[in-house]
C-alpha cells in the first residue's frame, strides 16, 4: 500500500510502499480511495502542532471500503460497502481507536 510519511516540520513528505496490514479481531482493513489534506497536516508541516515520534503516517478525513475484517464482529458486513472516516492514526492507536 502506499503511504504519506511525516518525517519532520520543514522536511518533505515521503509516499512510500508499505505491507498491507491484516485486521485483528474487531478491526476492519479499509482500502482508501481518497484522502484530504486538513490543516492540522500542515500545521504539522510548519512545526506549529508537536506530534510525538516522527515519522509517522499522515492521512484522516478518508473515503473507502471494506477489505476485509478480522474475526468474528463483522462477519454479516458486505466488503463494497462505502465509509467515511475523519480521523486515521498509526496502526498501534488506530486499533485502540477502531475497537468495536
Amino acid at each position: 500500500m502506499r503511504a504519506v510519511v511525516f518525517d519532520g516540520p520543514g522536511r518533505p513528505l515521503r509516499v512510500v510502499e508499505r505491507p498491507v496490514p491484516r485486521p485483528a479481531a474487531g478491526q476492519l482493513l479499509l482500502r482508501v480511495h481518497a484522502c484530504g489534506v486538513c490543516r492540522t497536516d500542515l500545521h504539522l508541516l510548519d512545526g506549529e502542532v508537536a506530534i510525538d515520534s516522527p515519522p509517522r503516517v499522515l492521512g484522516h478525513q478518508i473515503v473507502a471500503t471494506v477489505a476485509g475484517a478480522g474475526l468474528v464482529y463483522f462477519g454479516g458486513l458486505a466488503a463494497a460497502i462505502r465509509v467515511g472516516a475523519q480521523r486515521v492514526e498509526e496502526e498501534t492507536e488506530q486499533a485502540e481507536r477502531l475497537r468495536v
